[in-house]
């Protein structure tokens, strides 16, 4: 897999989670995962009723087996501490931030934050989802967003105000041996997959959409088995030497599990 298709498949996996408010059924199943973290950080475990920015990216982190890359924390303090002492932590002014970047916050960042640096202790934390090098703009999924507590969308000001700094996780060395079947084994090893064809909908489909992604096809991430995800389908089906019927079954579900040849 190449680096930029796991950055990809990260901030797919997390946007999957957009709309998640806090004691749903997602947020619990975030929560959730987050707890099957062995060891758990600092011996912490979470609560459905805790603070879940932190929690959110390292559910994202062990539900892709991920968690020696994008390293898992409950606290935005501690989760920094430990990219420091990888050094992996960037806070130069200049930097600019790539999709699946972790992005710190300090809501007490004074109004002359160009000229002054933030230095303070961090209050959130979110993942770069796009970034607009003409516009100087990027767009960032947060858990625990707003009031009520929910999983959306920031836009901000590349290296604007509030930005305490950038966590990095090593998508590139993770990619030399990342492989496409662990990137759903926590989803489905206990149950039945379903045949999916098209106008199917819902999570079954976004999580066939998020793996096709990952292996470089260029389709909306909408839980709808529209036409570009059954030709999208059919092209992965041809690579893989199935017959190409444009669905998702048994031997197509199969091969991609255990991974296709990536685009």
């Amino acid at each position: 897999m190449t680096e930029q298709n796991l950055r990809r498949l990260v901030v797919d996996t997390f946007c999957s989670y957009n709309g998640a408010k806090q004691n749903s059924t997602k947020h619990k199943d975030l929560i959730d995962i987050y707890n099957t973290i062995t060891p758990l950080p600092r011996g912490v475990k979470m609560t459905y009723s805790m603070s879940w920015c932190a929690a959110t990216v390292s559910a994202i982190s062990q539900k892709l087996n991920l968690t020696d890359t994008i390293l898992p924390e409950c606290s935005c303090s501690k989760m920094i501490d430990a990219y420091q002492k990888i050094g992996r932590w960037e806070e130069r002014d200049d930097y600019v931030p790539q999709i699946g970047d972790l992005v710190m916050y300090d809501w007490q960042d004074g109004s002359d934050y160009v000229s002054v640096d933030n230095t303070g202790a961090p209050d959130h934390v979110g993942m770069v989802v796009d970034v607009n090098k003409a516009s100087k703009m990027m767009r960032i999924i947060e858990g625990n967003k707003g009031t009520p507590s929910t999983c959306g969308y920031r836009s901000l000001q590349i290296n604007g105000r509030f930005i305490r700094g950038f966590c990095l996780p090593d998508y590139a060395k993770a990619a030399k041996t990342y492989k496409t079947s662990s990137t759903i084994k926590t989803e489905y090893c206990s149950i039945n997959l379903p045949i999916l064809t098209q106008g199917a909908t819902g999570q079954t489909v976004e999580t066939l959409q998020v793996i096709l992604r990952a292996l470089g096809y260029k389709i909306d991430l909408d839980g709808s088995f529209g036409p570009a995800t059954a030709n999208a389908l059919g092209q992965f089906q041809k690579g893989s030497g199935l017959a190409v019927d444009k669905s998702c079954g048994p031997l197509t579900w199969t091969a991609l599990i255990t991974g296709g040849e990536l685009k």
